[in-house]
């Protein structure tokens, strides 16, 4: 298990160390005392499985850090310290929040939350090793397909190609919520399509039926929708880049603009071409019924 630890007051920092490495916790792959230093693609580089970041801090708080990192798709667990006084506003992020300490920090208490924490990963990585065997990593035409089916699966590939993620961990989840999609509209034409659980949790319902518990189903569907975003965040910045750099006339950024809204793409180009940073807010959901409805249409 990875820890990386954020927190303005050295000795927690070497406590939270010491007791990691006394009880083999753990590995602490980082440190840091202000939130600025932290960002999702230092934790996927630093391969974090769990963060560890202080509540207050100068410069950028944990909470602030906390909301951007969730908001560009880091999966790790987070552990919040705080001061008593701090809970009911960590309160109002605890889908967030794994777990938080209050100050000044029980050993014992961090030892048994970390021991949980590390088995928890452990049995996720089985899980996810299970549905690795049972899922190919491209979803299959099914034998009775029709070509039409063969026709939309191409047409994504291409889209996907385009869009730069075709090599991204998630392009076999976008494939097959592609399927998910095609399905559901051939089984009850004229009705909505279905939310993003729905679309998330059919491949895994597909493959293990009902081998798979309400908390295994949940542990699966939330990695599915993560490895999604993370793609879907890719495709994005690749687009913005084109229109950086070519323009908005480019005709990939003509094509795809609508899978991400165009406020939001100009809004995404204005702070690359002024060198700052913006946290864009994509609706994974909008992205894929784009998706399904242009490879549709393609495949005609």
């Amino acid at each position: 298990m990875r820890i990386y630890i954020v927190d303005d007051d050295e000795a927690v920092r070497l406590m939270l160390t010491d007791l990691i490495e006394d009880y083999d916790l753990g590995e602490v792959v980082g440190e840091a005392d202000d939130g600025k230093a932290i960002s999702t693609e230092l934790m996927i580089n630093k391969r974090v499985d769990v963060l560890i970041i202080d509540y207050i801090m100068s410069g950028r708080d944990g909470l602030e850090t906390v909301e951007r990192l969730n908001a560009d798709g880091f999966d790790g667990k987070i552990v919040m310290i705080s001061q008593d006084h701090h809970i009911e506003s960590i309160s109002l992020t605890k889908d967030e929040i794994y777990y938080h300490f209050e100050k000044p920090l029980n050993r014992l208490k961090v030892q048994r939350v970390l021991k949980n924490i590390k088995r928890e990963l452990e049995y996720e990585n089985k899980l996810k090793s299970i549905y690795q065997i049972m899922s190919p990593s491209q979803p299959p035409v099914p034998q009775s397909a029709s070509s039409a089916v063969e026709r939309l699966q191409r047409a994504g590939k291409t889209i996907l190609t385009e869009l730069g993620i075709w090599d991204e961990s998630g392009r076999a989840d976008l494939m097959e919520a592609l399927l998910t999609l095609h399905e559901r509209e051939q089984s009850d034409p004229g009705h909505e399509l279905p939310q993003l659980k729905e679309i998330c949790q059919a491949p895994v319902m597909k493959r293990m039926g009902t081998q798979v518990t309400e908390e295994e189903l949940r542990k699966l569907e939330k990695s599915v929708r993560q490895r999604m975003r993370r793609a879907i965040r890719v495709a994005f910045g690749n687009l913005a880049a084109t229109a950086v750099h070519q323009g908005y006339a480019h005709e990939h950024v003509v094509r795809y603009s609508g899978f991400f809204g165009g406020a939001e793409l100009s809004k995404m180009v204005q702070h690359m071409r002024q060198h700052q940073e913006y946290h864009v807010r994509l609706d994974t959901r909008k992205f894929l019924i784009a998706f399904y409805e242009l490879a549709k249409e393609d495949s005609q």
